[in-house]
C-alpha cells in the first residue's frame, strides 16, 4: 500500500514539471533579432507635419541660365505601412512655400509647390531611412507653373511613439517649365517634425 500511495504522489508531482515543459515554447527571435511576432518599434499609421530648409533653383539651359536660393517653410500628410520587422513602405504628399528669387532676373520668383511622392523605408531601431520619388509642382510670381519629377531620401527618428523628427533632400526636375523654354532643378534640404496617429 505504501509503494502505491508513494508512486501515485510522484505522478502528481511530477505531472505539472511536464507540462511546463512541453507547454508552448516561448516566442524565438527572428532573423533581424526581434522576437517572431512583435514589432519593437511600429511606423505604420497617419502622421503629419511641418518642415523648414533650404533651397537653391538652377536653371543652365533656359532663357534664364540662373540661380537662386532661399529659405522655404511647409506642411506634409503622410501614410506609412510596416509591412515586416524592418521594411516600411508609404505616400506623403506636402506643400511648400518659397522665398527664392533668381540672382540675374530678379523679376522671377520661385512661389510655391508641392509634391506627392511614395516611399519604401528600412528601419534601424527607432530610426527610418527612406527612399522617395514621386511628381512635383511648382509655380511662380509670372504666371508660370507646370509638373515635374522629384527623387530623393531621408532619415525620420522616433523621439516617442507619437513624436517623429527627421531630415530629407528632395532633388525635382522640370523641364521646358510651361513651354517657356526653362530647364529648372530644385535641391531642397529640410528639417522635418511630424505627429505619427
Amino acid at each position: 500500500m505504501f509503494k502505491i500511495v508513494a508512486s501515485v504522489f510522484l505522478c502528481v508531482s511530477v505531472s505539472p514539471v511536464f507540462a511546463a515543459d512541453y507547454s508552448s515554447p516561448p516566442p524565438q527571435p527572428g532573423p533581424s533579432g526581434a522576437l517572431r511576432g512583435s514589432i519593437v518599434d511600429d511606423w505604420t499609421g497617419i502622421y503629419v507635419g511641418a518642415n523648414i530648409g533650404y533651397d537653391r533653383v538652377t536653371d543652365n539651359n533656359g532663357i534664364v541660365s540662373d540661380y537662386g536660393s532661399g529659405s522655404t517653410y511647409g506642411a506634409f500628410v503622410g501614410f506609412n505601412y510596416q509591412i515586416s520587422d524592418n521594411l516600411v513602405i508609404g505616400l506623403e504628399a506636402d506643400y511648400t512655400n518659397y522665398d527664392i528669387t533668381f540672382t540675374k532676373a530678379s523679376f522671377i520668383d520661385v512661389v510655391e509647390g508641392g509634391s506627392l511622392r511614395g516611399r519604401v523605408g528600412f528601419t534601424l531601431d527607432r530610426a527610418l531611412v527612406y527612399a522617395t520619388a514621386g511628381i512635383t509642382y511648382g509655380t511662380t510670381n509670372i504666371n508660370l507653373e507646370d509638373y515635374g519629377a522629384v527623387v530623393g531620401v531621408g532619415v525620420d527618428y522616433k523621439a516617442t511613439d507619437n513624436i517623429i523628427v527627421g531630415v530629407s533632400y528632395l532633388h525635382s526636375i522640370f523641364r521646358n517649365f510651361d513651354n517657356a523654354n526653362l530647364d529648372a532643378n530644385i535641391d531642397a534640404v529640410r528639417g522635418r517634425v511630424a505627429y505619427l496617429f
